[in-house]
């Protein structure tokens, strides 16, 4: 058995079905300022229009099941996003890329996303370190205690270079 193949078997097997609370979930953290992708269907029909739900629904069912991921979610309009700020317009580094795909895909996705997030919790599969990503989890306390040891060092040793700084952190 080659590897799609187990992946399928594995997603028909464990993924439980996409339900109108999963679409609901998926679709309510999505920014309906956000661009489409190359469909030009943006987060705000899917967020706005129930009938965009009826059709998803079934469908998106049918992909879990049978582990397709349609093509269609993979296909991306790449755009250059000019700096400005005094760029230099003939200079590829004056331009920031941006990917846009599918809206739908991106609701399977996050979807799909959160099982393995909530797999992987419930099994202890995260670094005791990992904290982005993960709910009411913050790394602040361990950013602010690196910071304050960098600052307690550059006070005890005043006119440290870059190099001992970086060294440090």
């Amino acid at each position: 058995m080659n590897f799609t193949t187990k992946v399928k078997k594995r997603m028909s097997d464990e993924c439980p079905g996409f339900s109108e609370t999963d679409w609901e979930n998926s679709v309510k953290h999505k920014n309906s300022s956000s661009s489409p992708g190359w469909d030009r269907i943006g987060n705000s029909v899917y967020k706005n229009l129930p009938s965009m739900k009826k059709i998803l629904l079934p469908f998106f069912n049918r992909v879990l099941k049978f582990g397709d991921f349609p093509d269609q979610f993979a296909i991306a309009d790449l755009l250059e996003i000019y700096k400005g700020k005094g760029a230099d317009p003939g200079l590829i580094k004056s331009f920031r890329p941006i990917c846009l795909t599918m809206s739908a895909g991106k609701i399977l996705t996050s979807y799909l996303a959160n099982i393995a997030k909530n797999h992987m919790i419930s099994n202890d599969l995260f670094s005791s370190s990992q904290k982005a990503y993960l709910d009411k989890l913050s790394g602040c306390v361990e950013h602010h205690f690196a910071l304050d040891t960098v600052l307690e060092y550059l006070k005890i040793k005043k006119g440290s270079g870059p190099k001992e700084i970086i060294m440090i952190t």
